[in-house]
């Protein structure tokens, strides 16, 4: 071998040597087919045999197949070789048994280094307090490895207090190690502890700033994310194009352009060439406002400083440009991607069925839809429930329900139905409607709470609100619980049909099932009883939603003083409107005057 392993050693602190010793092996496991040094063995020892000898518990025979005594070369050799975790731990168990052979830090971090290599985070934690003794303490490597482990299987308060232990026996942990805490306490929403950590940080790296800006941008500290940006180059760290993308990402969402292309600028005034994430993050800012001709400029700027657009690139400005109905630009860009070798996928071609259905073209939707497969990107459910919600809108009720029958029936083609129920319940087909759910129950798509939601809220007028009470019933039958949208439309729709008792019924069961009405019900409930003129009633629904925690909103004030003003309860809206007034509303805010004749 061109560099031994007593040559490593002696080159490499007594500190860092297992760690040396590991990544020694790691980038020596070809040699590891080749024979072996004479004191040791002339050949590779028979692994199968031993995974085999292992596993049927004849532990007698290992050493046999091993060809002699257990040295740490040869346990680290055997180790990284067998092939499965199970024989990994039952190896490192039967070789601490083994007499004249002690288990030290660089055996332990080598199993640790193999479980996590396969992502056994969980075994990881679990054989790590008993691999370990007063003899063979853990150091820096070991923590970094159970650390990672705790962060991969959510136990991060155990691993902010395993970093705790690492200080008190006076080891630092590696900054990848500090890295993996910051991230999952990012994705845990536990933004401060992440700040402390970082803090307490003896050298962050780019990873590290990247990590904890995604993190506060996510969490919507954008100010914070500012300052930790501005902070970084007086800390030596150069921004990376991750840094800057993450940025501009953010204050695309928060539709500040301006400010997301002068980062853009700033990138690139700063040698860190803009990337195409980074390019694509504003074109679809832009095209999501619907500014497409500024997106479009931008696209063409791009290519101008070298920065090729990927396939995500042209689908984004081709669903812009579909949206705004600019259908033959769409097709030109289209023929502009297939010259740069980027074949349109499904995202291109529902993008373009949803420009066609929006302008009316609904033939030419049906044969791109149809000429999919033939081009070797057959239509998904998403391209599916486009096109139906796009029929469904253009009152085109009979070619929607042909695509929902021909698309197959699963539990995900649900989602189908959703607009087809909003379509019936437009053209008050209470009937159609309940067939449709026979339908779906007998093609076996069951219907969930959206499904039931779209059929309430389809019914209109509400005169057939006993026939939507036996329908709320069977739903609950079939185990599906009501969310708070499909009680509320419950309620309005009673509400609609003079039947406040079945709406106070709804509201009973929305207490039963652990959903307490929120202020839509309520507000639901007021302008019931404007209508009705119930003043009484009024004031005890509002002490009833005080009591409970909610406190009236413009919404309320507003729709009980307007309705009074139309059923002629004048001085009851004024006295409302003066206690609305002492609750810090304004006359202003609560804008009655376009809803009443009177003057106030």
């Amino acid at each position: 071998m061109a560099l031994s392993l007593a040559a490593l050693a002696r080159r490499t602190s007594a500190a860092t040597l297992d760690a040396a010793i590991l990544r020694f092996l790691s980038s020596s496991a070809a040699r590891f087919s080749t024979p072996s040094p004479p004191r040791i063995s002339k050949t590779l020892p028979n692994l199968d045999a031993i995974a085999a000898a292992l596993r049927s518990s004849q532990h007698g025979e290992v050493l046999t197949h091993i060809g002699g005594r257990l040295t740490l070369f040869l346990f680290l050799k055997v180790i990284r070789s067998l092939r499965d975790a199970d024989a990994w731990v039952i190896f490192f168990d039967w070789a601490g048994a083994q007499q004249g052979f002690l288990h030290k830090p660089v055996t332990c971090n080598a199993l640790l280094d193999l479980l996590e290599r396969a992502r056994r985070s969980e075994q990881i934690v679990v054989v790590f307090g008993r691999i370990f003794s007063q003899d063979c303490k853990p150091n820096a490597l070991s923590y970094c490895y159970l650390v990672k482990a705790l962060c991969r299987t959510g136990k991060i308060d155990k691993a902010c207090s395993t970093i705790a232990e690492m200080a008190r026996e006076k080891l630092v942990p590696d900054v990848f190690t500090y890295n993996v805490v910051i991230d999952t306490l990012c994705k845990a929403r536990r933004i401060s502890r992440a700040i402390e950590f970082f803090e307490t940080m003896p050298e962050p790296d780019v990873v590290t700033y990247n990590t904890l800006l995604g993190g506060l941008c996510k969490n919507g500290r954008v100010a914070q994310a500012c300052s930790l940006f501005g902070s970084m180059e007086g800390a030596g760290i150069t921004p990376s194009d991750v840094t800057y993308t993450t940025l501009i990402d953010v204050f695309c969402k928060m539709c500040q352009f301006e400010t997301a292309y002068g980062l853009l600028q700033l990138m690139a005034s700063r040698k860190c060439s803009p990337t195409v994430y980074s390019y694509c993050s504003i074109i679809n800012g832009l095209c999501k406002n619907r500014k497409v001709d500024q997106a479009y400029q931008l696209f063409e700027e791009m290519k101008l400083a070298g920065c090729k657009p990927d396939r995500v690139t042209y689908n984004t400005l081709i669903h812009g440009l579909c949206v705004k109905q600019r259908l033959h630009e769409a097709k030109d860009l289209l023929t502009v991607m297939v010259e740069n070798s980027f074949q349109p996928d499904k995202i291109t071609f529902t993008a373009l069925i949803e420009g066609l259905c929006t302008t009316d073209r609904i033939k030419e939707a049906f044969v791109l839809f149809q000429g999919m497969a033939k081009q070797g990107c057959a239509p998904d459910l998403v391209t599916h429930t486009v096109l139906v919600s796009k029929l469904c809108i253009r009152r085109k009720l009979r070619p929607a329900l042909s695509v929902v029958r021909n698309y197959p029936a699963c539990p995900e083609a649900v989602i189908l139905y959703t607009p087809i129920f909003r379509e019936l319940g437009r053209r008050r087909g209470f009937d159609r409607a309940a067939r449709l759910l026979q339908k779906m129950a007998r093609r076996g798509v069951a219907p969930n709470v959206v499904t039931y939601t779209a059929f309430f809220k389809g019914l209109g007028d509400w005169k057939e609100g006993m026939r939507a009470y036996r329908e709320f019933r069977r739903m609950l039958e079939q185990g599906i619980e009501p969310d708070m949208v499909a009680y509320n439309v419950l309620v309005d729709g009673f509400c609609k049909a003079n039947r406040l008792d079945m709406a106070e019924k709804m509201v009973r069961y929305m207490d039963q099932s652990g959903l307490p009405p929120n202020i839509v019900t309520y507000n639901t409930l007021v302008g019931h009883h404007c209508r009705k003129g119930k003043v009484e009633a009024i004031g005890e629904l509002l002490h009833t939603m005080v009591s409970r925690g909610r406190q009236p909103d413009v919404a309320t004030w507003s729709t009980l003083v307007a309705g009074l003003f139309r059923v002629g309860q004048v001085d009851a809206a004024y006295s409302f409107l003066n206690l609305a007034m002492s609750q810090g509303y304004t006359r202003e805010a609560l804008r009655f005057k376009a809803a009443t004749k009177f003057k106030w």
